[in-house]
């Protein structure tokens, strides 16, 4: 004889198991690009190739933001390097409007002491 409620434990057990096993994958890990965590950090972090941990204090001091494109444009979600990129700009062209866009009054001090002139 089986104990009461076993039917529906044995049920939400077998759910458990088929939800939680989407999670886990057998084979290489790539990059993240194109997926609901897709931005630009971790697909530049995942395939080492220009890592923003690597690319200067400002990165370093604002990669935990995972906000390049507020500075940079691009597509962060997108699933291809070339629709990723599609858009950038260069955020020395206008150090006001990209780095006043989080720092209104104080824009040129923070920039200035990043280098940028």
């Amino acid at each position: 004889m089986k104990p009461p409620g076993f039917k529906k434990k044995l049920l939400l057990s077998s759910i458990a198991i088929v939800l939680f096993s989407g999670l886990y994958r057998v084979g290489p890990l790539h990059a993240a690009c194109g997926s609901s965590v897709s931005s630009c950090k971790s697909c530049h972090e995942i395939q080492k190739q220009k890592p923003v941990s690597n690319q200067g204090k400002w990165h370093v001091d604002h990669a935990n933001l995972d906000a390049c494109d507020y500075c940079h444009a691009g597509q962060p979600g997108a699933t291809d390097k070339a629709r990723a990129h599609q858009g950038m700009v260069n955020p020395f062209d206008d150090l006001q409007f990209n780095c006043g866009s989080c720092h209104p009054s104080d824009w040129q001090q923070k920039a200035a002491s990043y280098g940028a002139k």
